[in-house]
């Protein structure tokens, strides 16, 4: 989001020589959606982390955030990773899965707009 950053790329107070980020989002003048950050999620396996389970609902300063997807690496590199998102297409929404090394082939996984907040807020293997 980039009008919302204030300070970014300062030195550690702690470590100096070491750049920290802060991304401090204001109230006064919010995205229209966030991109959030799991570090758990980046090739779990390889770094021995469980992803964690993300809020479906997010309100910060009476701005209601849904949360419409999620993307896994299953490689440190990041080239291998496949995403979980909702997709509206013909006055139609459903919740699919896509693998960016499968021939792009779409998996829809669910219909049901009512199942979408358990897929998307509890973590997914990335085995």
């Amino acid at each position: 989001c980039m009008d919302c950053t204030r300070e970014l790329g300062e030195d550690s107070a702690e470590v100096p020589g070491i750049t920290t980020r802060h991304n401090l989002i204001e109230t006064e003048k919010l995205p229209l959606f966030l991109f959030v950050s799991d570090l758990t999620n980046i090739a779990p396996t390889a770094i021995k982390k469980i992803p964690q389970q993300f809020l479906y609902i997010v309100e910060i300063a009476e701005t209601k955030y849904i949360l419409h997807g999620k993307v896994y690496s299953t490689e440190p590199s990041g080239v291998h990773f496949y995403t979980v998102s909702k997709i509206s297409f013909n006055s139609t929404t459903f919740l699919a899965n896509l693998d960016n090394l499968s021939d792009n082939n779409l998996q829809v996984l669910d219909i049901k707009e009512t199942n979408f907040r358990n897929y998307l807020e509890n973590p997914v293997n990335t085995d």
